[in-house]
């Protein structure tokens, strides 16, 4: 198989010469990846895949993780199965459900933008899938249950807002704190009244986790870097010349323009300013799509810190919030010359 990959940006706005604004990057190189064959046996978890490589109490994600497994029976020598689904908490015990993953053939799962995959509803549309992919939608297509009767909704089904779509995970306390997951089994059933399949977990995760399958993984942001070496501030010093300050107490006359580097998940970002950095006190606050923003400021010593915003997420938006940086607003001066 061969893929490759771009970066998608949410665009506002329009450019006032006309050109259109593209929503993409260019493509990165193409990269070829076989597959090994699917292995058989008892259900063991593998790695949480994002930008790291992680198990157990390993270093956190920035990123909602791929999660991964092998084998397909509950127990060994127990009957294979062909379609799983995951599961995300916060607490071991598996009960507070903060994730469903949609039902997949492979094993591996991670959270797709587009919707999940269309189940097949009957034996027409199973024949042609098991000899191909099966495409995207906005549901499952068809209905789908937990193993105690309820129906179930994952996490990947688009509504009528996209934006509502939630398919990341807050940050947590790394130090003391994991999300929890684990992966059951799917079976189809066939409805006696309609002749229509049903997929049905065929165990409930709770006591996939009591039974020993139950991984663990970290997540969290980077914070917003607002300088280096000195803080990332421009604006009018003084002396009336428009300069980027080099100190670190930069002092700028009227309004700063301050910036800071992307942060990875951020679709937005908040800015807050206060006249003291503890107690944080905000005296005002902005968001903004750039990686920029000028702060209307009256004269004095004030603090600005940034966080991202990644709507993608379960919750709540909020990343983590850079440490805060000092500016000084001075007033305007005036020098009386002659003729």
């Amino acid at each position: 198989m061969k893929w490759r990959v771009r970066a998608v940006r949410q665009v506002t706005g329009s450019l006032l010469n006309g050109l259109p604004a593209v929503s993409y990057g260019p493509w990165s190189a193409v990269y070829a990846t076989t597959n090994p064959g699917l292995s058989s046996g008892r259900i063991r978890l593998g790695a949480a895949l994002s930008d790291r490589t992680s198990s157990s109490w390993d270093p956190p994600h920035q990123l909602m993780p791929a999660l991964t497994w092998t084998g397909d029976a509950t127990s060994p020598g127990g009957a294979p199965y062909h379609l799983f689904r995951t599961y995300v908490f916060t607490d071991r015990d598996c009960v507070n459900v903060v994730f469903r993953g949609s039902v997949v053939g492979g094993r591996a799962f991670a959270p797709r933008i587009n919707g999940p995959l269309r189940l097949p509803r009957d034996q027409a549309q199973l024949d042609p899938a098991l000899a191909g992919i099966l495409p995207n939608d906005k549901t499952e297509g068809a209905k789908t249950f937990t193993a105690d009767t309820f129906p179930l909704i994952s996490n990947e089904v688009i509504g009528s807002d996209r934006s509502l779509l939630r398919l990341d995970l807050p940050d947590l306390d790394v130090g003391t704190t994991r999300y929890f997951w684990t992966v059951v089994p799917v079976a189809i059933v066939v409805d006696e009244n309609t002749g229509e399949y049903q997929y049905w977990d065929v165990e409930l995760p709770q006591d996939a986790c009591e039974s020993g399958r139950i991984g663990t993984f970290g997540k969290e942001s980077l914070p917003a870097r607002t300088g280096g070496g000195s803080p990332y501030v421009s604006g009018l010093s003084p002396k009336g010349r428009l300069l980027a300050q080099a100190g670190h107490h930069p002092v700028v006359y009227s309004t700063p323009l301050v910036a800071w580097k992307p942060v990875m998940g951020a679709t937005k970002y908040e800015v807050q300013w206060s006249r003291k950095t503890y107690p944080w006190r905000t005296s005002g606050s902005s968001t903004t799509y750039a990686t920029s923003t000028v702060l209307n400021l009256p004269a004095g010593l004030w603090y600005y810190r940034v966080r991202g915003l990644n709507m993608a997420q379960i919750g709540t938006s909020a990343m983590t919030w850079s440490g805060p940086v000092a500016v000084r607003v001075v007033r305007p001066t005036f020098q009386i010359t002659g003729r």
